[in-house]
Parts: C-alpha cells; sequence; structure tokens
C-alpha cells in the first residue's frame, strides 16, 4: 500500500516499520525475533483499521 506524499503516515504504522528495521539490524536470534513478532504484530492492528483516542500529557506544562 503506498501512500501519497502529501499525506502524514500512521503513527502505528511507522511505529511497525522503525521495529521492523530495527529487527533487521540484530545479529539472528530471540531478541531479534521477538522485534519482529512485535513490529508484525503492529502492521496487523494497523491493516485491521485498529484506531486508538490518545490524549498526550506535556509534564513541560504548567497548568
Amino acid at each position: 500500500m503506498n501512500l501519497p506524499l502529501n499525506v502524514a503516515a500512521s503513527p502505528l504504522r511507522e511505529q511497525a516499520a522503525n521495529t521492523l528495521l530495527r529487527a533487521r539490524r540484530l545479529p539472528p536470534g530471540p531478541y531479534r525475533n521477538d522485534l519482529r513478532q512485535l513490529g508484525v504484530g503492529l502492521l496487523l492492528l494497523y491493516k485491521k483499521g485498529l484506531r486508538a483516542n490518545v490524549l498526550i500529557v506535556d509534564k513541560r506544562t504548567k497548568h
């Protein structure tokens, strides 16, 4: 699935891609397998259309 250049990628898709790239840089073994499973799981959630309502709290600001 290709996204147009003017459309921002989903944060979930970006996290999946970053996780899979990190796994690729590791040597074969259990840590690499765990990261690959996590990346594939995140990608599956993205493809199934998971959306979350997230509130980002910035602790640096004073109320």
